[in-house]
């Protein structure tokens, strides 16, 4: 009675290590199964080397106005928007201290004169008449920098671009009481890549184009070059003046830079045939090589139409598969279906 029992268990073993060993061949198989590709080569061709750099113009120079202790304003003098030459009067601030210091600067100077009277006939001692003398320049030297606390100029001739107070208020040292900018010449400074050190020199020519007019380009040049890199960004700074003679630009205004530097042989690629790292943000391709996807770290340039630039990381000699890159890993079986 019990062999028949243990006969159907034999069986049921042999079926279930049968169905096992057919997963298997069918796992095997799916493995084994080869991604269609389509390839394409690099070109090694001649491209003009240059690069676009975007900024915010700035003002050329930008001057906060303020007195250098807090103080109640007498009078502001100009607007926003008011163009102002270097010397003009900006605004008056309580002149009280400063007609009390004139006042003593005056007595001084009429006792000093009578001290000079008495030190040539021998009425006073050299160093009495010394100490006078030196106690009229602090006085001077005290009036003239209250003055200019005073009665505040613009160091520049520009714009008046901002007024924080009005004729009246106490001035308080948490903003400056106006801001003048200088429109003429204007300024970018931008950060340029460290592969650009050797050509980025001064006097270089500049076409500067702005959002507001787009079909429009302005003339500039490099002024400044920063004579180091940073070691965190791998660029420097460079500062490039544009005249302005027509003040038609204008500080905040957002400007792109172009500059030129010749001719240079360069490797472009399809931009789809590379992709990024996830989590580390390098670049790779997949080349074939002898029927295999393999993954090769690039360092690319910039972007030209549909193409990227390849710095480093293959040569022109290398094919490049450019479909089905998310599916591939490095290793993996292809055929190719077009090859371009």
């Amino acid at each position: 009675m019990k062999r028949p029992i243990i006969n159907i268990a034999i069986i049921l073993c042999l079926l279930s290590i049968a169905g096992c060993n057919n997963k298997k061949q069918q796992n095997t198989k799916s493995q084994q199964k080869v991604l269609e590709v389509v390839t394409a080569k690099p070109q090694l061709t001649s491209i003009t080397d240059g690069e676009t750099f975007s900024a915010t113009i700035e003002a050329f120079v930008k001057n906060n106005i303020a007195p250098q202790a807090p103080n109640r304003i007498s009078r502001i003098a100009v607007e926003v928007g008011q163009t102002v030459a270097k010397g003009q009067l900006l605004a008056i601030m309580d002149d009280a201290q400063l007609a009390q210091l004139e006042l003593k600067i005056n007595n001084s100077a009429t006792e000093l004169k009578r001290l000079d009277e008495l030190y040539k006939i021998g009425g006073i001692s050299k160093s009495n008449w010394e100490a006078a003398q030196m106690a009229y320049n602090v006085d001077k030297t005290a009036f003239r920098n209250l003055k200019e606390n005073t009665q505040l100029v613009s160091p520049i001739n520009g714009v008046i671009t901002a007024r924080n107070y009005d004729s009246g208020d106490m001035y308080s040292p948490q903003m400056p009481l106006l801001i003048v900018e200088q429109l003429a010449p204007l300024k970018l400074k931008v950060n340029v890549s460290e592969r650009y050190f050797p050509k980025f020199t001064k006097g270089l020519p500049v076409k500067i184009t702005c959002d507001l007019f787009p079909d429009e380009e302005f003339d500039g040049k490099v002024a400044l070059v920063a004579p180091t890199i940073n070691p965190t960004s791998r660029t420097f700074e460079a500062e490039i003046h544009l005249p302005n003679q027509d003040k038609r630009l204008r500080p905040g205004m957002y400007a792109h830079a172009k500059l030129s530097f010749g001719q240079e042989e360069a490797l472009l690629i399809p931009d789809i045939a590379v992709k990024t790292l996830p989590g580390t943000g390098e670049k790779y391709v997949f080349v074939l090589n002898s029927g295999k996807a393999v993954l090769k770290p690039v360092q690319t340039g910039r972007i030209i139409g549909d193409k990227v630039v390849v710095l480093k990381g293959i040569t022109e000699n290398d094919t490049l598969i450019t479909t089905g890159l998310t599916r591939l890993k490095n290793g993996d079986s292809v055929t190719v279906s077009l090859a371009k």
